[in-house]
């Protein structure tokens, strides 16, 4: 429909529907002359949006063609995408996620790597700064307060449900943020069936329900007329959340609507100090909640199920050989010659008029002299007159079918930054540099979601602190642990996230002891990259306990033995069972070696001189592929 334009006005389409008008303003006297020069001609709408469009600089990006008219553009703000389209998106991926082998993969592959067996081992370090710069450590404290949350964490404490340890809770909080975007971790404080008076219960955010959206009511606890968004109450100038209005019941539990329960469904407005939202990634800066990680990946991830699929049927398919008769009814009353032949015998020997006369067997066999084949048992095989047997074809694109569903999970591997070895299993002809370059970029990710995860627990930790205080256990306990210094040991706190396992263990160990020998790290740092690294400290008093039991039992003094460290193990060594060459003048076991020629090294040089002749061929292995 073509709109009557007679006046330097732009018409838009509002959200509701409606038109608003603007004033177009020319942006320089170019464009005001160009637009004088083109008023009288502008009689449409139509018409003007052409002119605006060559009057205005454009990027390829946003042209459409018959070939881009499938892209469409998204327009609206992250959380207005997200709340229609979580319902969908959240059931087709626990679909995904409980019926195919990759969409289960990957929430194992979450959990495995951000959560681990031992995940997030809390680090104490209280203590007072002293004048000269030294940290005085109160040990007492710091261990108190350690051994209290391993005990929390616990199964028969962590929850209130009592069916979840820490581990087990941290990994479904994890695979719950991979899919489908968050979930709520609702803090009791009050909890009366453990000795710290505090519990975690963890809800599925389907208990935030997406309809319920608007306004709160003169009921609420905060106040009337703050934004409700997705369940979510915010606060009406900052819109940080206020209260989550949580339905008392999973909408998803069918089997409790029985006689023994309560029909309905209420919603209880819940403070947001009492709840830990721990939701995905955010990836737009006004997004209210944490979308699925499979977001990009549920398409390629079901046409992975549809293909196998196609195949399987396919190939049973090929191998029952299904067929089936079709009957052609004939279009004339012609004969077939063999069996007008067998006819025209059958009339000869009285066949059709009663009579039995003599039987020629050679005329039988013959007919009219022209020779007929001999009917055999064999002929129930051979369909009647107008009968063709079908096949069902069963051939399939097989030729395509690996690289196709490659393909797939290139793309899926991308969409959750993990890496296609990972996702598929296949490592072949990975050496040890390849493998570690194709598992960089997820650990790094990884890296991020375990600081994510970290914040939220620093929240959890506050919490049950202040309620384990407040319950008297640090007391029963006899640690000295104050109420009024409660901040101060949240930040001495910290939760260590797993380190990713070697995936050369040899070449990787020696690289960290190289780095801490050339005092380019150190010890603790080592830990710290370590699979399951500790504190230094730690590690100290258990090599010495590990040394006093071996004196007690009456066993060699494990100090003793050889270390194993690249500068024990050079070529020329006089340590004791070494098998290599002893250096010439050190023969009776003296300490000293032959000064070094006065020509000076490189630095490159000096390094390579610390390397192991074992090093130096696993590096070189590593190189070309065979590790």
């Amino acid at each position: 429909m073509k709109i009557p334009f007679t006046s330097i006005r732009l018409f838009e389409r509002s959200a509701q529907g409606g038109s608003v008008e603007s004033e177009f303003v020319p942006k320089n006297p170019a464009q005001a002359l160009l637009w004088q020069a083109h008023k009288e001609k502008t009689e449409t709408f139509e018409d003007f949006r052409a002119l605006a469009e060559r009057m205005n600089r454009s990027y390829e990006a946003q042209t459409v063609d018959n070939f881009t008219r499938d892209l469409r553009g998204t327009y609206g703000s992250a959380t207005s995408e997200i709340i229609p389209s979580k319902y969908s998106t959240r059931a087709r991926g626990r679909t995904l996620t409980k019926d195919t082998a990759h969409g289960k993969s990957i929430n194992r592959i979450y959990a495995d790597n951000v959560v681990g067996d031992d995940p997030f081992e809390l680090e104490m370090e209280v203590g007072k700064l002293l004048p000269d710069g030294s940290f005085k450590e109160e040990k007492d404290t710091n261990r108190a307060i350690e051994s209290a949350w391993q005990k929390f964490c616990r199964k028969e404490n962590f929850t209130v449900r009592k069916n979840m340890g820490f581990m087990e809770a941290m990994r479904v909080v994890e695979m719950a943020r991979a899919h489908p975007g968050s979930v709520i971790g609702w803090m009791h404080s009050e909890y009366p069936f453990n000795e710290f008076g505090f519990a975690m219960d963890f809800l599925e955010e389907d208990r935030l329900q997406e309809q319920y959206n608007g306004v709160s009511g003169d009921d609420g606890k905060f106040g009337r007329g703050n934004p409700i968004r997705a369940s979510i109450e915010y606060h009406p100038r900052y819109q940080f959340p206020l209260a989550y209005w949580i339905l008392t019941r999973h909408p998803g539990d069918f089997f409790g609507q029985t006689t023994t329960y309560n029909d309905k469904v209420y919603r209880e407005q819940v403070p947001a100090s009492k709840i830990i939202h721990f939701n995905n990634l955010l990836t737009r800066p006004e997004q209210d909640m944490g979308m699925t990680e499979l977001d990009a990946t549920i398409l390629p991830l079901w046409r992975i199920h549809q293909y196998d699929k196609s195949l399987t049927l396919s190939s049973i398919a090929s191998a029952s050989k299904p067929w089936w008769i079709e009957e052609a009814k004939p279009t004339g009353m012609e004969l077939p010659g063999e069996l007008r032949e067998l006819v025209e015998n059958w009339q000869l020997n009285g066949g059709g008029n009663g009579s039995t006369g003599a039987t020629d067997a050679v005329r039988t066999q013959q007919g009219g002299g022209n020779p007929t084949n001999t009917i055999s048992p064999a002929s129930r095989e051979k369909l009647p007159p107008g009968m063709t047997l079908k096949q069902g074809d069963p051939r399939f694109p097989i030729e395509a079918a690996h690289e196709f569903r490659n393909d797939n999970l290139r793309d899926i591997s991308a969409g959750t930054m993990g890496s296609y070895q990972q996702l598929s299993g296949d490592y072949q002809n990975l050496g040890f540099i390849a493998g570690l370059m194709s598992q960089q970029a997820f650990h790094r990710n990884v890296r991020v979601r375990q600081k994510s995860l970290a914040e939220d627990l620093r929240t959890l930790f506050r919490n049950w602190l202040q309620a384990a205080i407040l319950k008297g256990y640090f007391d029963k306990v006899g640690a000295s642990v104050s109420l009024l210094r409660l901040e101060e040991y949240v930040d001495g706190a910290t939760f260590k996230g797993q380190q990713a396992e070697f995936v050369n263990p040899l070449v990787q160990a020696q690289a960290l002891i190289l780095l801490n020998e050339a005092k380019h790290m150190t010890r603790q740092g080592v830990q710290d990259l370590l699979p399951s690294g500790m504190k230094v400290d730690k590690l100290v008093k258990q090599f010495a306990q590990e040394r006093q039991e071996f004196i007690d039992a009456g066993l060699p003094d494990p100090d003793a033995e050889l270390a194993t460290e690249p500068t024990l193990n050079k070529q020329g060594s006089n340590a004791p069972g070494s098998d290599l060459p002893v250096k010439p003048g050190t023969e009776d076991g003296a300490a000293g070696d032959i000064p070094p020629k006065s020509k000076k090294q490189s630095p490159r040089n000096r390094m390579r001189g610390t390397i192991d002749d074992t090093t130096r061929d696993l590096l070189a292995m590593s190189t070309n592929g065979e590790h």
